[in-house]
């Protein structure tokens, strides 16, 4: 029978023993869990019971625990028994956060690509991991000052984990069979079980496959670092160049989605995706001055555009939520999901671009209503004022702004 008192699994290769402890570390720190709440084999005090059978534990486990982190790396991608216990998870349509070190998101083949993921060399993004699995276990978070440490600790044993050449094709087809395998083998393949994705449009399947490549692109593009006042040296400029090819490609493949074709969550989903795809067009101009100006005003208000439709879509979604079941679980996924936050930020970037341009007071001042008004949670952790995109009208915009 499944351990009652256990509420996380941790997934991971035996290889990757040191950041799987680290994690482990990290929750009891952030939660005040007992080691008897999360399963790790690799951690004293959370491995199977001494004669425990090791695959029927992990089998009962896997599908019965609330919380399951996948901790991917090249090390759990190449292990056959990882990929069989996500696998599995997968198949139940049950909450699965994987955790991203040394491995980026086009390198994890379906079914888990299909899954959003966070990445461990991020601080912010342990930061978000750990507020997910809050609300998943209805269990609020410690002071944060109990777990800063921990989460540094994570950060650098994720940064530590050394990457390998990429697979071979028939290496990852096998991969990509073998984690099939684990869910029909575990029956959760079968008609009357949850399928992640059942009934999906191809359009929306085809916005899932954007979706990995947003987040790469975007990778490379808060790589960047992007100062509008240094003059980039030519790798940094080729970086520049390549990014703003890649996002005005990624503008065009979201403009030919039919919204008719996507549910309300997707097409929320489809113009968050197209507000920041035209948001790093509009960062990351070169040329004559004339048509980084004319470029940056098109950006701008493609942004400011994407982010009506989300916001018409949210409300409509929110209005129908008490009434209607299906909106309801779309409104509860925005919620969880903060989407109407980064809606927000996406509006005051598109503001501080068209203010960059032309100047004008007043857009600077309403990007600033916008982000002050945001939730005092998400203003801690992601510090949106700090921004390249922001930072220079925020100062701009508190210069001037009227003292109440």
């Amino acid at each position: 029978m499944p351990d009652a008192d256990l509420l996380i699994f941790i997934s991971h290769s035996s290889k990757d023993a040191e950041f799987a402890c680290a994690l482990a570390e990290l929750l009891k720190d952030s939660f005040g869990l007992l080691p008897r709440q999360i399963l790790c084999s690799s951690v004293d005090g959370s491995r199977l019971q001494v004669g425990a059978h090791t695959e029927n534990v992990l089998r009962e486990e896997v599908i019965a625990v609330k919380v399951v982190i996948g901790l991917i790396t090249p090390n759990s991608l190449a292990s056959s028994f990882v990929m069989f216990e996500l696998g599995a998870r997968w198949g139940t349509g049950l909450f699965l956060a994987p955790l991203l070190a040394r491995i980026r998101a086009k390198q994890v083949d379906a079914p888990l690509n299909l899954l959003h993921a966070l990445s461990a060399h991020e601080e912010a993004q342990l930061h978000q991991l750990l507020e997910n699995i809050s609300k998943r276990l209805d269990m609020p978070l410690r002071d944060v000052s109990s777990y800063t440490n921990s989460i540094k600790n994570t950060k650098a044993l994720a940064d530590r984990i050394r990457p390998k050449r990429p697979f071979p094709p028939f290496l990852k087809a096998a991969l990509f069979l073998a984690t099939y395998l684990a869910c029909f083998l575990l029956g959760f393949l079968m008609p009357s079980a949850p399928k992640r994705g059942q009934n999906r449009t191809l359009t929306e399947l085809r916005l899932i496959d954007l979706n990995s490549e947003i987040r790469d692109l975007r990778a490379d593009y808060e790589a960047l670092h992007i100062d509008p006042d240094s003059k980039l040296g030519v790798s940094q400029l080729a970086g520049k160049l390549s990014v703003n090819a890649g996002a005005t490609q990624l503008v065009k493949k979201m403009l030919v989605l039919n919204d008719g074709d996507l549910s309300s969550g997707m097409k929320a989903l489809k113009y968050e995706h197209l507000a920041y795809a035209w948001a790093m067009v509009g960062e990351t101009q070169s040329g004559p001055e004339d048509q980084i100006r004319a470029a940056q005003l098109e950006a701008s208000q493609g942004i400011l555009s994407a982010c009506e439709n989300a916001k018409t879509i949210i409300a409509i979604v929110q209005k129908s939520a008490p009434f209607d079941n299906k909106a309801r679980d779309t409104w509860d996924w925005m919620i969880k999901d903060e989407i109407e936050s980064r809606i927000g930020r996406l509006s005051a970037v598109g503001l501080c671009l068209r203010w960059q341009v032309k100047h004008n007071s007043a857009d600077a001042l309403e990007a600033l209503n916008i982000v002050e008004k945001l939730p005092n949670s998400y203003l801690v952790r992601e510090e949106p004022e700090k921004s390249t995109e922001l930072i220079g009208c925020m100062k701009s915009a508190l210069s001037i702004k009227p003292n109440n």
